[in-house]
């Protein structure tokens, strides 16, 4: 966005050179998330609300715009080389357009980023798992979907080398705008949420006592003193460094832990999840009792004892058969999950997960026949398929 790509409108009035430098100020500020609040001209008690109501606001107002007039601005100079091309060819004019259109300032800046995304994610994906992007494509086939999604995958959200409860790669989020845009496309509702400020989310969670995680903020039958206490040590203003650290040694993950606290928080756990799997979460999920302060920290203690060896015998098998089976096993066999559930779940799994769930579903439907006769079993097939 030079004086020399706008020497022509320069020239002829249609420009100034104080109009350009605004422009070059602003998509500047765009881009650093340092968006001037004065340059939108809004009453100062909406200025208020959205700085109350939402965490950096500029900094996603400026990624808005930015990316908004890299769109706007690129099919603006299409529509300008076609005219080119249409008068030169039927009006015989002199002026020629170029081989392709000129590519917006804007749109270039974008284009930059992609780069930029691929090139952090290639190199954090082979520090981290020892491989590049393109040499996990082929273990993510299981899963169902193209290469294409699982390249973007491996890109964007590089693996850690490490596994999590569900038997899934944990992976990171790369501090970059395409996490916002992201996100943004693929849930609107959580990412309007999560963009709210601590204090807001916060006083939502306290309200509904909850946490990220689903859990209970403070136990409801504890005693008053005890819920002010749990509620309080929640609320407490925490730095996102010293927040993203604490949630990754939470879940037993201190890699995860510690690229959080650098700017690389992990990625949501469910993005390697088959259609299968991602029906069982939502099924389950609703039906499962949150825990409590003192039943994670009971669970978080006993994880670390048998991580050092120090559980009994008896706990130590239990964990151990945790360990082994995978979130599709453990879960289907939920008594939450009924034998219409089932088959539809059965339903959507892949060639890999088809033997597994075979077994299952056979068991569920032996114990379905033994209780309800093959009319009623046959009636809810019917239905799952529906």
């Amino acid at each position: 966005m030079s004086a020399q790509e706008h020497a022509a409108e320069l020239e002829d009035g249609s420009l100034t050179r104080a109009t350009l430098a605004r422009r070059v100020a602003d998509s500047v500020e765009n881009r650093f998330g340092e968006l001037n609040f004065d340059n939108l001209f809004l009453d100062r008690s909406v200025k208020t609300a959205l700085q109350f109501l939402f965490r950096s606001v500029t900094y996603k107002l400026g990624t808005a715009r930015e990316i908004g007039g890299a769109a706007g601005g690129q099919a603006a100079e299409a529509a300008n080389w076609a005219r080119q091309a249409y008068d030169s060819a039927y009006r015989e004019t002199s002026e020629a357009p170029g081989t392709l259109p000129r590519l917006d300032p804007r749109a270039s800046w974008f284009f930059s980023l992609m780069l930029t995304t691929v090139a952090i994610g290639s190199i954090a994906s082979k520090l981290l798992s020892r491989k590049y992007p393109w040499e996990h494509v082929e273990d993510d086939k299981k899963e169902g979907g193209g290469d294409l999604r699982h390249l973007w995958l491996e890109t964007v959200h590089p693996r850690t080398g490490d596994t999590d409860t569900r038997k899934k790669p944990v992976r990171i989020s790369l501090p970059t705008y395409f996490k916002d845009v992201e996100h943004l496309l693929t849930s609107p509702g959580n990412y309007l949420r999560s963009s709210f400020s601590s204090t807001l989310s916060k006083g939502m969670d306290l309200a509904e006592n909850r946490d990220y995680f689903g859990n209970y903020v403070y136990n409801p039958h504890a005693t008053l003193g005890t819920k002010i206490k749990q509620g309080g040590k929640y609320a407490f203003p925490t730095p996102f460094v010293v927040s993203n650290y604490q949630r990754g040694q939470q879940m037993g993950e201190p890699k995860t832990a510690w690229l959080s606290a650098f700017g690389f928080p992990r990625a949501p756990s469910d993005l390697d999840f088959t259609p299968a799997e991602k029906a069982l979460r939502d099924l389950i999920k609703d039906s499962r009792a949150p825990a409590t302060p003192e039943q994670m920290e009971e669970w978080r203690a006993k994880r670390e004892a048998y991580k050092a060896g120090k559980l009994s015998q008896a706990e130590a098998k239990r964990f151990i058969k945790q360990d082994r089976q995978s979130f599709l096993e453990r879960e289907f066999k939920n008594s939450a999950v009924t034998y219409t559930d089932a088959v539809r779940i059965h339903n959507l799994a892949t060639p890999a997960e088809k033997p597994l769930l075979d077994r299952l579903l056979r068991a569920k439907r032996a114990n379905q026949l033994k209780h309800y006769g093959l009319g009623e079993v046959e009636r809810k097939e019917t239905e799952a398929a529906r």
